[in-house]
């Protein structure tokens, strides 16, 4: 397998002025970016039920918070797209989903992937995750400054996992797996992203539909890597009567 990444950036003006839409909503500026990019998938895809996953923090707990160590609990978020909402109206739609969704979080997904598959059920399958990076600010201990820095990451995820950065918007990036996803595509899907990004910073009451379509159009590349895939797929099965369609 092949691993890629890329970066991007968001205008720190139109960050800030986001910023404040999410503030409008009642919702985080983390929830702002997330379900922008879900309507962004959901024009793509062409499908109103967008399931992105997300790295929830398990440490609410308050017997939790002495504990050493990593704890996170990767969950789906189900968001259902209406292209008519407006986007501040589809923020407070994204806010409620997001945290329902951590209201039941306290199980781990491998136990309930396990269970699902104990009863012969489909486990749930989710291409692209969307999280919040870890904070970059600069820590000072005993007269020395640790400083992080701009990073890559050789980890490599099963589809595709974008990072925002609180705290350093250069480092923001999405990493993906380049024998499912071409590079090019991705490059111009998240330039379409931070595209609307920008328009729903400027225009939050406008509906959520058209400001994806004033991002600009799905790339051509991005069409044609999904049905490279799906022939690739096809081609790889016993063959039959049946002729390859799109």
């Amino acid at each position: 397998m092949l691993f890629r990444s890329l970066f991007w950036r968001l205008d720190p003006v139109a960050a800030a002025r986001l910023d404040g839409v999410a503030t409008t909503a009642r919702t985080k500026p983390f929830v702002a970016r997330q379900a922008a990019f879900a309507a962004l998938i959901a024009d793509a895809c062409g499908n109103d039920t967008v399931v992105l996953g997300t790295a929830f923090d398990d440490r609410h707990r308050p017997d939790t918070q002495a504990i050493l160590g990593r704890m996170t609990n990767w969950l789906p978020v189900v968001l259902r797209y209406d292209a008519g909402r407006p986007f501040v109206d589809w923020l407070r739609d994204a806010h409620r989903r997001v945290f329902d969704t951590l209201a039941h979080g306290d199980l781990p997904f491998a136990a309930i992937d396990a269970k699902l598959r104990a009863a012969g059920l489909p486990a749930p399958e989710t291409a692209i995750t969307f999280m919040l990076s870890r904070e970059q600010e600069d820590r000072r201990f005993a007269g020395l400054v640790i400083e992080d820095r701009r990073f890559h990451v050789a980890t490599m995820p099963r589809g595709c996992l974008v990072y925002v950065d609180a705290k350093r918007p250069d480092n923001c990036q999405v990493r993906f797996n380049a024998d499912r996803y071409d590079r090019a595509a991705m490059a111009g899907l998240m330039d379409r992203y931070v595209r609307l990004l920008e328009a729903a910073a400027q225009a939050p009451q406008a509906p959520i539909g058209e400001l994806v379509q004033a991002a600009g159009a799905l790339p051509m590349r991005w069409r044609m890597t999904r049905w490279v895939r799906r022939a690739r797929r096809a081609l790889r099965r016993p063959r039959t009567a049946e002729p390859i369609t799109r």
